[in-house]
């Protein structure tokens, strides 16, 4: 009893422990942020570097145009998905059923979208911009079928650190960003900007 009553206490461990956790996940998750950053530029970056300027400019606008109406929606579903599933209590069957239905309304909501992107590219182009980017149109009705799965993956990440697999989540961006940039650099050998776009569908295909 006096070497107990005597012994110093230890809150100094108690702490660094939580600490610990709480600076691995940040450095995990900024890790994977990093990454899908990277991976989000990869296609103009070998683009950049294995194609013409004309190329990356055709490239470019037919991306911007084909992305911009998937990627808000999906961001928007995402900014309150994550939110809403790390509030969730239910355990981790419930957890992951909760991502199983946002994925399911999300591609029920985007794979019309993309469709009719696809079907109307080459008209609308046409309409509002004349003959100027008529090489964008095949690029844009590649890039739209496959963004689909693109805006799906953003609700398996959401699921991901939502349920606290922030290490399963890094590994799967470096994966991603790896198999995304071999894509990227395929497709480029192989037809510029329309290959690219090509590999890209099929890769998230």
């Amino acid at each position: 009893f006096r070497l107990r009553a005597g012994a110093p206490e230890r809150p100094v461990r108690k702490r660094r422990l939580p600490i610990a956790k709480l600076l691995r996940r940040g450095a995990m998750v900024t890790g994977a942020r990093l990454l899908n950053a990277l991976a989000a530029q990869g296609d103009y970056l070998v683009l950049g570097v294995l194609a013409s300027t004309t190329a990356v400019g055709v490239y470019y606008f037919a991306l911007r145009l084909a992305a911009a109406p998937v990627r808000t929606i999906a961001q928007t579903m995402t900014s309150v998905l994550f939110p809403a599933m790390s509030a969730m209590q239910q355990g981790a069957d419930k957890l992951a059923e909760a991502a199983m239905r946002a994925a399911r309304l999300l591609t029920w909501i985007v794979a019309p979208l993309c469709f009719w992107q696809a079907t109307l590219a080459d008209p609308l182009l046409r309409l509002l911009f004349g003959e100027k980017w008529t090489a964008s149109i095949p690029i844009m009705q590649v890039l739209s079928l496959g963004l689909c799965m693109e805006a799906v993956m953003a609700v398996g990440r959401a699921y991901l650190n939502a349920s606290g697999r922030f290490a399963l989540s890094l590994r799967f961006s470096l994966l991603n960003t790896i198999g995304f940039f071999c894509a990227c650099i395929l497709g480029a050998y192989l037809g510029a900007g329309l290959g690219v776009a090509i590999a890209i569908s099929v890769y998230y295909l």
